[in-house]
């Protein structure tokens, strides 16, 4: 739905067998998690799907800044092209003050994404409570 960048698709594997020595983390590992899944339901799913979108939070971020900031070029050089009764109609402070707006809002949307892209980082969890305190930055 127009992340033409973004190449994912469905990789089905059936009735593959992994030997246990080729297993990400180990047979140990893997005994684990499949005996936490039989014990207590899905939570282990949940939990590393969670995980996966926690990773790719920045880049999706980062993939809808890059539309935003090219719709508010977009409109800011119509804006300096389209005329009415005139003159531009930049020049009406109503688009002036929206393409203002726009612009603030796209400076803090930057900042929150290098923001969530160093807590990745640095392994930083993300606590709605607690404010982020950037040391060495």
């Amino acid at each position: 739905m127009g992340l033409r960048a973004s190449h994912t698709a469905d990789v089905f594997l059936d009735d593959v067998r992994v030997p246990g020595h080729c297993l990400l983390g180990g047979k140990e590992k893997l005994d684990a998690r499949l005996a936490r899944v039989r014990e207590g339901g899905s939570g282990a799913k949940g939990q590393a799907a969670m995980a996966t979108f926690e990773v790719s939070r920045p880049t999706v971020g980062a993939q809808a800044l890059g539309i935003a900031r090219a719709a508010y070029e977009y409109a800011l050089d119509y804006a300096g092209e389209r005329e009415a009764f005139g003159r531009p109609i930049i020049e009406n402070q109503s688009i002036a003050f929206a393409l203002a707006d726009l612009r603030t809002e796209i400076a803090a949307v930057r900042l929150l994404i290098w923001q969530a892209a160093w807590m990745a980082r640095n392994g930083k969890t993300f606590d709605a409570g607690q404010g982020v305190r950037f040391s060495g930055l």
